[in-house]
């Protein structure tokens, strides 16, 4: 199995389990609050939302990764000058390591590891194929 399809593999994993663990959610009373950019949101345009185990909520945009801990934003991009470096600022996917709790992302460079506590990315996956 190829590079690709282990990356496509693994995100159709995370999107799959998605679906499955909203369709058997209990119904609560749900309470939604627009966050944008002027809020310190990277960019409005987001491509996956997820709660991890400490109750942080993750936004994979196309301007980076964004931690929301209910008061305000933590950015991981691509720019050098905030020291948080994400290999590709188009984050498509995350995914949880529960043990760590660490975070795999889908990123149109490729599949990219995120240690939370010393904020390090491996580009773990390149999207690119080799010949």
């Amino acid at each position: 199995m190829g590079r690709v399809h282990i990356f496509i593999s693994i995100c159709l994993l995370i999107l799959t389990g998605n679906i499955f663990f909203q369709a058997n959610a209990q119904e609560e009373p749900l309470y939604f609050e627009h966050l944008t950019r002027d809020d310190g949101l990277s960019s409005n345009r987001v491509n996956y939302i997820a709660e991890d185990s400490l109750g942080f909520i993750w936004f994979a945009t196309e301007e980076g990764l964004n931690k929301f801990d209910g008061y305000g934003f933590e950015t991981y991009n691509n720019f050098p000058s905030t020291g948080n470096n994400v290999p590709d600022n188009a984050v498509t996917c995350l995914l949880e390591d529960i043990k760590k709790p660490n975070f795999w992302l889908g990123t149109h460079q490729g599949l990219v590891y995120f240690d939370r506590y010393k904020k390090r990315f491996s580009l773990v996956l390149s999207k690119r194929i080799r010949s």
